[in-house]
Order: C-alpha cells, then structure tokens, then sequence
C-alpha cells in the first residue's frame, strides 16, 4: 500500500479554527490507528513538517518527518511534493501541491 504524507504546514501558522480543525484531525486519527488492527501490509502514515518547527502535538501512530527549511507555500510546493511522490499526499487545511498525481485537500469555506 502507498504511504500517506500529511501536509504538516498549517501547524507553522497562526492558530484559527481551520488550524485547530487539522490538529483535531490528526490527534482523532491516531487514536484510530492505535485502535485498529494494522497487521502486515498497513499503509504508512507520516506527518510532513518543515525542519525546526515545533510539534505539541502527542502522536503514536503517525510518523513525523521534519524535512526543509522554509514552510510557506514553496516549501508545500517543492519539499513537501517531492517528498509525498510515491504516495498519497493529503492536505488538511486549504491548500496542497498543484502537480502531484495522488493529492488530497480539505477546502475550507468554499463559496460557490
């Protein structure tokens, strides 16, 4: 099974309610993950983040992987894309790679 890479850049931004939506996420699926049954073949979940940034977050079941420098746009459109290549990239508050295959976004007060 593909990984999962979790766009951790919301967690460099201010915190809102969009922000705050992301971090209930995650700490609801790790608890998900740590009550399932994951036995061989499970798909890996990783968190991605930009280097040096701070996680209060209290994860089990999902990896973190601290990777680049900057954590605005370019770094979700360069480090964060190439490092989710070879799996499913999923984006939890607004915003995710434009060019990436399998990509996955959660937008926020869409108006029609």
């Amino acid at each position: 099974m593909k990984p999962i890479y979790i766009n951790g850049r919301f967690l460099s931004q201010k915190l809102t309610g969009v922000q705050r939506y992301g971090q209930e996420i995650l700490s609801a699926l790790d608890r998900l993950l740590g009550s399932l049954d994951l036995s061989a073949g499970a798909t890996e979940w990783i968190l991605v983040v930009p280097e040096g940034l701070k996680i209060t977050l209290d994860l089990h079941h999902i990896r973190i992987l601290p990777i680049g420098h900057s954590n605005g746009h370019l770094w979700e459109q360069t480090v964060f894309a190439h490092t989710s290549r070879d799996g499913i990239a999923l984006s939890l508050c607004n915003s995710g790679p434009l060019f990436h295959p399998r990509a996955l976004s959660v937008i926020h007060d869409a108006v029609i």
